[in-house]
């Protein structure tokens, strides 16, 4: 029987598929530098969030005000998806197409509670 060139090598063996291809060595560093500025910028998202939840409306110029800073708090948290998982996955475009539809989800729903809610007591205060 004749010797093979892949000595030992099984057929079935995973250790057969294409190896990824190999990482810049700064690039583990900058994935990890982008991931704290996630969560730092997530933090300050939700700690601003907490305060526009509670927010006193007095007036309608206050509530069109009120409506930009949720839409910039929405923004923030979507950003912190996309710069905590995107990084890793940049030469697999399907994955990146998946964590921006993510990231726009994210954003329109946490835009989207905020606005109706402060558009909601903005109504009840305001009625006779």
């Amino acid at each position: 029987m004749p010797e093979s060139t892949f000595e030992g090598a099984d057929p079935g063996s995973t250790s057969n598929l294409a190896r990824p291809p190999a990482m810049h060595p700064v690039m583990p560093i900058v994935v990890w530098f982008l991931r704290v500025i996630a969560v730092l910028l997530t933090g300050w998202a939700a700690y601003w969030t907490y305060f526009a939840i509670w927010f006193r409306l007095e007036g309608s110029g206050e509530l069109e005000w009120v409506k930009r800073v949720d839409l910039v708090l929405g923004g923030a948290f979507a950003l912190g998806v996309i710069l905590f998982f995107v990084p890793e996955r940049l030469k697999k475009p399907i994955q990146c197409l998946l964590i921006l539809g993510i990231a726009v989800l994210v954003w329109f729903c946490v835009s989207g509670y905020l606005i109706s809610s402060h558009e909601w007591r903005y109504h009840v205060r305001s009625a006779p």
